[in-house]
């Protein structure tokens, strides 16, 4: 990917503290999710790279359905 006169290597590996600001989160809200969060091992350390977090980001989207539903407009539900 490019961005003006730089580029980014999808494949540099960084640190929690990097991967947490790349998602929004905290250091200790990445080192409790260590299950969740794809990520590279090197040995005991866990890395990540730009590639996985756009791969959490992507599998974290929520994508509204198109159209309205009765609920969505407001309508009341009848027992």
């Amino acid at each position: 990917m490019t961005t003006d006169t730089q580029t980014v290597d999808l494949d540099k590996m960084h640190d929690r503290d990097w991967m947490a600001a790349r998602i929004g989160k905290s250091t200790d809200w990445i080192e409790h999710h260590m299950r969740q969060v794809p990520h590279i091992r090197v040995g005991r350390t866990p890395f990540f790279t730009e590639r996985l977090a756009r791969e959490y980001l992507e599998a974290q989207t929520v994508r509204p359905v198109s159209g309205q539903t009765s609920r969505s407009r407001g309508a009341r539900r009848t027992r």
